[in-house]
């Protein structure tokens, strides 16, 4: 179980997806060596699920968010909207939705509800000494990789 549909939660849920699905040269050597049964027990596949509050999922990804919509129903991931989490207990995941609360087996719960602006003690060390320094990406503001790389090409820009 995934909590939270924005953008770490998404591509967190893509990456697992995409680790139950072995590479050409795994499956050389799998099809070589491994009879079916054994496959069939040895790679479980990965149940997961993103749980959202909101409505609506991926808002925070501009315009590859269809694409990666489209990745997560590629990959069987399912996704639950309007959704909260009301409590874990280590082995089960209480989600209230319109009123009602189900209970969800999680043996794993990973908590993507957010990221925040990081202080780093550089920044410190950098006014101390009067470097000059630009902060960027999440350590300003958060926001997504396609900022970031923008700020870090206009400080590279302006020097």
């Amino acid at each position: 179980m995934i909590v939270g549909g924005g953008a770490v939660g998404i591509e967190t849920a893509l990456f697992l997806g995409e680790k139950q699905y072995p590479h050409d040269d795994t499956l050389e050597f799998v099809e070589n060596y491994f009879t079916n049964e054994m496959l069939l027990n040895t790679i479980p596949p990965i149940d997961i699920t993103i749980v959202e509050a909101a409505s609506k999922m991926g808002t925070d990804l501009g315009g590859t968010k269809w694409i990666t919509m489209k990745a997560l129903k590629r990959l069987g991931i399912r996704t639950l909207f309007n959704s909260k989490v009301v409590r874990y207990d280590g082995q089960m995941l209480s989600i209230e939705k319109e009123g009602n609360i189900a209970n969800h087996a999680a043996v794993t719960v990973i908590m993507a509800t957010g990221y925040k602006k990081s202080q780093d003690p550089i920044i410190d060390y950098c006014e101390a000494k009067k470097y000059p320094y630009t902060i960027i990406g999440d350590a300003k503001s958060p926001g997504n990789i396609g900022e970031a790389t923008k700020a870090a090409k206009d400080c590279i820009d302006a020097l």
